[in-house]
């Protein structure tokens, strides 16, 4: 697996402190995947299993960022 970037991270963080839990997998049982233009295999699967897919603004705006942060 590849390491996290910097701006991973913050967003892992940010997702933690408003009390969700961050996964390296997706299932049923997931609720949203932040999905960027390399997504890949993850994407691949919560379009399969009917999981909602956000892009980063739309990640933002659920979390309360503004555009342009973390990145």
């Amino acid at each position: 697996m590849a390491e996290k970037s910097i701006e991973q991270r913050v967003k892992d963080i940010v997702v933690e402190q408003l009390g969700a839990t961050v996964s390296s997998s997706v299932s049923k049982r997931t609720s949203y995947v932040v999905a960027g233009a390399d997504s890949g295999l993850k994407l691949d699967q919560a379009k399969k299993l009917g999981v909602p897919v956000l892009n980063k603004d739309e990640f933002l705006a659920l979390v309360g960022g503004q555009p342009g942060w973390p990145g």
